[in-house]
């Protein structure tokens, strides 16, 4: 995700509006920020959560694997396997999002991946 990027999904919630906080962009709703990219330089961008949303995400919080348990899971796939489960890993994609991927979708130049709604796809 992009800086770009960030701010348009900011910017695409009703009633939200970019402002600034102590020199960083920051995006707000009935005045109240929601999210800055005071971090942007690092490569992130921040969202304001509420405690009980905080709790939410650390329950929802993905089994990790060792690397161990890794390792023995890429040894059994073949090499098909392997680059999609890599993907999934590296990346975060869903699997309609994997299936979907165009050439198109991939910038070499910028090391991104483009991931979008492709309406005419979905089954």
């Amino acid at each position: 995700m992009t800086v770009n990027d960030f701010r348009r999904i900011a910017l695409s919630f009703e009633g939200a509006e970019e402002s600034s906080h102590m020199g960083n962009p920051d995006f707000r709703v009935g005045g109240r920020i929601f999210a800055t990219l005071s971090s942007a330089k690092q490569g992130y961008g921040n969202l304001q959560l509420t405690l009980e949303q905080q709790a939410a995400f650390v329950e929802e919080m993905p089994e990790v694997y060792t690397q161990e348990e890794l390792d023995a899971f890429f040894k059994a796939c073949d090499s098909t396997e392997s680059l999609i489960f890599s993907v999934f890993l590296k990346v975060g994609l869903r699997e309609r999002e994997l299936i979907h991927l165009e050439w198109s979708d991939l910038n070499f130049k910028e090391s991104t991946l483009r991931v979008s709604a492709k309406p005419a796809l979905v089954l």
